[in-house]
């Protein structure tokens, strides 16, 4: 598990982006064991249903990965099982993940040193923090995992839809295909850019202005990043005492976490890769004061990797490359 550490103090008003804590990108790259090896070994992992606003599924190239609207990552939680797999439809790589975060919280209140985020449970809820320090009702309907895709209005979603619903290619009934285009129409039309989401601006006219034509026109606003051809995109928060106590035994900090998972559909080395990029930030509770700080924080990645069977993992670091792998 890799770690930074900031040198920094982080002031809870003064920064240019809605008190930005941290932003940064995680890349995950697989690739292929012999055969004999690889394929011996693992679980078989067939997803079953979790086409819900409480989860997506990143599939659009050689790698599947979950991702809920709580924040835990790689995980798939209506199995409670591995939520990683590579080569798809054959062995789980990853068990879950996150992101954890922990630092001398200068805010009045004990105690200081807190943790929150992600790892075995998350110690976050859907949804973002108000204006007024509260938190988004979790059970409202812009409140949920987004995903989209470039080619969803005309391309081939079979094989998503068979991911998705859990099934074989071969028993995808046209009404199958047409609720998954469906879900994918809701998310590119109410893409949450004001909460954070990334989207290209193109018309001129700020704020995101959804193309109701059947093409990607370079005029035309549109959801997304980098030209990826597949993008989900979601925001936990940590005002819950009951989740933060669960996951590190710490009161809620008053974090907001924005996370971005993009891919690429590709024959090369990008078909085996998943990119994710994390934006912390401190925006406080309703009794923070406002010359609160963070001091002395870190934060790093959570995954509990399994190649293969979980019993003869080891795991290693090339710390001038910010690289972490897993491998036995």
């Amino acid at each position: 598990m890799q770690h930074r550490k900031s040198n920094t103090s982080f002031d809870y008003h003064n920064s240019i982006f809605q008190n930005i804590l941290y932003a940064f990108s995680l890349v995950f790259t697989f690739h292929f064991a012999s055969s004999a090896q690889f394929f011996s070994k693992g679980e078989k992992q067939f997803p079953t249903l979790q086409d819900t606003a409480s989860a997506a599924l990143m599939n659009i190239n050689n790698v599947a990965m979950w991702v809920n609207d709580d924040g835990l990552l790689e995980k798939n939680s209506a199995r409670q099982t591995a939520g990683v797999t590579f080569p798809k439809g054959t062995s789980t790589l990853v068990y879950d993940g996150g992101i954890l975060w922990a630092g001398i919280v200068q805010d009045g209140t004990t105690p200081q040193l807190r943790v929150g985020g992600q790892a075995r449970v998350a110690g976050t809820i859907p949804g973002r923090i108000t204006a007024s320090k509260l938190p988004e009702n979790r059970y409202a309907n812009a409140v949920r995992v987004f995903r989209i895709r470039r080619d969803w209005r005309n391309g081939d979603l079979q094989q998503d839809a068979a991911e998705t619903f859990g099934i074989s290619i071969f028993d995808i009934t046209e009404n199958e295909l047409q609720q998954l285009r469906q879900r994918y129409a809701n998310d590119w039309y109410n893409w949450p850019w004001q909460k954070g989401a990334p989207y290209y601006e193109r018309n001129g006219i700020p704020g995101y202005q959804a193309d109701t034509s059947n093409t990607i026109d370079s005029t035309d606003d549109e959801p997304g990043l980098l030209n990826a051809d597949q993008v989900i995109w979601l925001v936990c928060n940590d005002l819950n005492q009951t989740r933060t106590r669960a996951l590190a035994g710490s009161p809620p900090i008053g974090m907001e976490h924005q996370i971005t998972c993009w891919a690429y559909k590709s024959n090369d080395e990008l078909g085996n890769v998943i990119f994710q990029q994390h934006k912390i930030i401190y925006k406080g509770m309703p009794t923070t004061p406002p010359t609160s700080i963070i001091d002395s924080m870190y934060i790093a990645k959570w995954a509990d990797t399994d190649v293969g069977d979980v019993k003869d993992d080891y795991s290693g670091c090339m710390i001038d490359n910010n690289l972490g792998y897993t491998y036995n």
